[in-house]
């Protein structure tokens, strides 16, 4: 549900009004939200996108406190691109009867400084295309991969605060 309010509050400031619909009930299908706009209703699914090797699950286990984990933040935007293309491949390869009609968002959950936009483009436009729309969302930025007709693009990345609550425009 973040990375639907994180997306949706970025795509109604910098592209159009919308809002978010997530069923009550888990239907278990490939859809996690719907974005609405203009009384239209565009599939989303949801893929995060880690450091390869790292387990969310193991970070939690057995939790002592200790030392804060050292990120390299080198290693991402050397490698991001190819973290990247990684879990649109495996979507792919799910074969969903309705990628074409599934818009893709990427929650990217590494450490990367200056991760160049055109560097993912080119490495996973032929894939990201696949789907009606591919996007990707971290803390503070924003880019569109490939985009539906009625979702409109944008080349590059935009800013979005990275809190809900520290957005004075909201």
């Amino acid at each position: 549900m973040w990375c639907a309010a994180h997306f949706a509050r970025a795509f109604n400031r910098y592209i159009a009004t919308c809002l978010v619909v997530i069923d009550e009930v888990d239907a278990q299908d490939d859809v996690d939200f719907g974005l609405s706009i203009d009384g239209a209703l565009y599939p989303f699914q949801v893929a995060e996108v880690m450091e390869p090797g790292r387990r969310r699950s193991a970070e939690y286990k057995n939790f002592t406190p200790g030392p804060p984990r050292q990120e390299d933040w080198g290693r991402g935007a050397e490698l991001g691109a190819e973290w990247i293309r990684q879990p649109i491949d495996k979507k792919l390869d799910k074969r969903y009867s309705r990628t074409p009609q599934l818009n893709l968002l990427l929650y990217l959950n590494f450490a990367a400084y200056d991760l160049q936009y055109v560097n993912i483009r080119d490495h996973s436009l032929a894939a990201a295309s696949k789907f009606a729309s591919t996007w990707l969302l971290n803390g503070n930025t924003l880019a569109c991969l490939s985009s539906h007709l009625q979702l409109r693009s944008f080349e590059g990345w935009l800013p979005i605060a990275e809190s809900l609550y520290d957005d004075p425009q909201g």
